[in-house]
């Protein structure tokens, strides 16, 4: 009687409008762009360069959506190791604030500071070191990858080749 409608992936048709692929192919670099410039803007325009690659993330012209997808990725991993970083650089400076605690305290005891339930001093204030290093590590590793990574996607779409992703 009727036809029974069922769910389908969508087609992966590529635009045969040539200016809609110029124009998408032109916001994809603009997004780029704005990724490589982002460490040096203290991260706003990687805001912008995010908005524009989610929105158009689901692009029908494949080449372009693999880029913007790409986008994206590289917008979060850098999130994530710039967040660690923090975290770890505020761990070492609690560590640090401990030790000068610790050596005012053993130092000086004229001036009446209490003593610290907590161990911060002596032992424990050389992880403050590691934990320092740890997070430049991350803070370095993630300005330099969304740096790297930005150039090798406007490389690769200036040379009309998308990006392959593994499947995880």
């Amino acid at each position: 009687m009727g036809t029974r409608m069922t769910y389908r992936e969508p087609i992966d048709a590529e635009p045969n409008d040539p200016f809609m692929a110029t124009f998408d192919r032109g916001v994809a670099l603009t997004a780029y762009g704005l990724l490589f410039v982002s460490p040096f803007m203290l991260g706003a325009p990687a805001l912008v360069g995010m908005g524009l690659a989610f929105a158009h993330r689901d692009d029908p012209h494949s080449l372009t959506r693999s880029h913007y997808r790409f986008q994206v990725r590289i917008f979060w991993t850098t999130v994530v190791c710039l967040v660690l970083g923090i975290a770890l650089m505020i761990g070492a400076g609690s560590f640090a604030i401990g030790a000068g605690y610790h050596f005012l305290r053993e130092t000086f005891p004229g001036l009446g500071l209490p003593i610290s339930t907590v161990g911060l001093g002596g032992d424990l204030a050389g992880y403050g070191g590691w934990l320092f290093w740890a997070g430049a590590a991350f803070l370095v590793g993630g300005l330099t990858y969304i740096l790297i990574s930005s150039v090798y996607g406007f490389i690769k779409l200036l040379a009309g080749r998308p990006i392959r992703h593994r499947n995880a």
